[in-house]
């Protein structure tokens, strides 16, 4: 039997925030996000949460995300134009 445990916390995904949520975690991993309505008397939208709080957990997993610091290579800019991207340490970023 998987071990579920949903654990209150919010999401600062926008300016519209916070919005109070649950991530839902089996085996240790988020799986999903869902509305905490155990805070509805005291948030404005009683507990739900907007669309992009759903994309977390996608966003989260999604093997195209940066994972470190890049710097672009290419300097021409446009829409037509390949950045180029190239990974850097922090050091060299900042």
């Amino acid at each position: 039997m998987a071990d579920i445990v949903k654990i209150p916390t919010y999401c600062y995904q926008c300016v519209c925030g916070p919005d109070l949520l649950k991530v839902v975690v089996k085996d240790g991993v988020p799986v999903a996000v869902e509305p905490n309505f155990d805070a509805a008397e005291m948030h404005p939208a009683a507990g739900r949460v907007c669309v992009k709080a759903y994309g977390l957990v996608q966003k989260m997993y999604n093997p195209h995300r940066v994972k470190q610091a890049m710097v672009r290579q290419n300097k021409r800019k446009g829409l037509d134009q390949d950045p180029q991207w190239a990974p850097v340490s922090w050091d060299e970023a900042l």
